[in-house]
């Protein structure tokens, strides 16, 4: 009698799995019922009635395992077994794109990707493909970054400094002199982001690989990350002591937030608050060769927001 319900059972789930694979996927030999198109019909454009039919089919799996319960415990779990291998196999057939497909909707978020929809931090299923979003994502993610780190307004993504910084020196926290990172040589495909800074210390020694890389370009420098900063620079902060101030070590990953908080003391150590506007941008030139090319105006526009006086 156990051998007979457990076929039994066994059809029965297989009749409702193939039910419920023809409501996600469609019929594979192309010969759906008038029922089975509906479904197909309402899981492209109606929520509603392809809720209403996978709330069914978990309602007939539900009443399978608990029939389940009724077996003996090596049944059960044999049948078990094989119902959420059925089930997993379903789902991820049904959600999953192939490699050959290009859907109009991103799976992971059932985002719109050609959508221009504003990024909203609060969202739970934000807009991750658009190139506008993408920004928008990435310049929220740094601005919560930072406000959690308790640094100023104008390191922010966004910033005048900061876009001031992107136009001129950077745009990556990744980024070598001369894109090293991404261009054929020995540095490429270098995520200095990842490494500790001492590690960056003997990547920026002069005579080094990267050092002598740059001359050979006609230029005289070691310059790296977001910021640009040189070798010289680094290590003279490190032999001062301010960067161990800053909680700065060797052992500390040269990321975004290490990056920051260095940019952070050049720029007060620039920006001084009883220096005129005219010594200030002389200043920052000294410190970022890029932002003598920045207009007056903007340069003035840098200075006032970093006073915070815009």
């Amino acid at each position: 009698m156990a051998e007979e319900l457990s076929a039994r059972q066994r059809k029965k789930l297989e009749r409702q799995m193939n039910s419920l694979a023809e409501a996600i996927l469609g019929d594979p030999t192309g010969k759906s019922s008038s029922s089975t198109r509906e479904s197909l019909m309402s899981a492209r454009g109606q929520a509603s009635k392809t809720k209403a039919a996978m709330s069914d089919a978990s309602y007939g799996v539900k009443r399978s395992f608990d029939n389940l319960r009724k077996q003996s415990k090596a049944e059960a779990e044999e049948e078990n077994e094989k119902l959420m291998a059925r089930l997993s196999s379903f789902i991820v057939g049904a959600r999953e794109p192939s490699d050959s497909e290009t859907p109009s909707l991103d799976w992971y978020n059932s985002q719109d990707i050609d959508s221009d929809a504003p990024f909203d931090p609060t969202s739970s299923r934000p807009n991750l493909t658009n190139t506008n979003a993408q920004t928008e994502r990435v310049e929220a993610t740094d601005q919560n970054r930072a406000s959690r780190q308790g640094l100023p307004a104008f390191i922010l993504a966004g910033s005048e400094f900061r876009s001031a910084i992107s136009d001129t020196e950077a745009k990556s926290y990744d980024s070598m002199f001369a894109n090293a990172e991404s261009v054929d040589g020995k540095f490429l495909g270098m995520e200095i982001t990842a490494m500790p800074m001492s590690a960056i210390y003997d990547l920026t020694e002069l005579n080094g690989d990267f050092h002598k890389r740059n001359l050979e370009l006609g230029h005289d420098t070691t310059a790296v990350g977001k910021y640009q900063f040189v070798g010289n620079t680094l290590r003279d902060l490190r032999d001062r002591g301010v960067l161990e101030e800053l909680g700065i070590t060797e052992d500390t990953i040269f990321n975004e937030e290490t990056q920051d908080k260095i940019a952070v003391y050049l720029v007060q150590r620039r920006v001084k608050p009883n220096y005129s506007l005219k010594k200030a941008r002389e200043e920052m030139g000294k410190e970022w060769e890029g932002f003598k090319k920045l207009s007056e105006e903007r340069q003035n526009a840098v200075i006032r927001e970093i006073r915070g006086t815009l």
